[in-house]
């Protein structure tokens, strides 16, 4: 798979913030939530497209355990919610696992490296760790030839097969 920090990395010297940012903007424009979408999909791994969906997806993280690529979630500007108002999701970043998170954090700063700790330290602000992947070292992605759909395990099957 591709090193999603790596790339995270990479984006924040090019990519800009845009509100309501879609996918298929992406990396040259992103907001918060479709740069986590963009990520996680470069590994062929498809999230829902809001902040707060996406702290439905996914496996619960104690603090303790946070890890490379975990999804970090806070209150921001315009948070969302399922029920609970004072439960509201309005920004997320990407765990790196050395103590910050990358995310794109404003149309002035852009796509942007922070500590973690101010976030998870916010009883107001904080609003919990996700973890889509449990373990990265067990993630395959194979790239499939251009042009090439690929839906469903025959479909990779056959692509195989023409390659031995």
């Amino acid at each position: 798979c591709v090193d999603m920090i790596a790339l995270a990395r990479f984006c924040k010297t090019g990519s800009s913030y845009k509100r309501a940012a879609r996918l298929s903007e992406a990396p040259d424009h992103v907001d918060c939530s479709s740069f986590m979408q963009w990520l996680y999909s470069i590994c062929g791994i498809e999230i829902p497209r809001r902040a707060i969906q996406q702290r439905e997806f996914g496996k619960a993280v104690d603090l303790g355990n946070i890890q490379k690529g975990d999804l970090v979630f806070a209150s921001g500007k315009r948070d969302r919610y399922m029920t609970d108002s004072s439960d509201g999701v309005g920004h997320i970043s990407i765990a790196t696992g050395e103590g910050t998170v990358i995310h794109a954090m404003s149309k002035y700063r852009g796509v942007t490296e922070s500590p973690i700790e101010p976030i998870i330290a916010s009883p107001t602000k904080f609003r919990g760790v996700r973890g889509i992947v449990e373990d990265w070292n067990d993630l395959v992605v194979l790239k499939t030839p251009e042009r090439r759909d690929v839906l469903t395990g025959d479909d990779v099957k056959w692509i195989v097969l023409q390659h031995l």
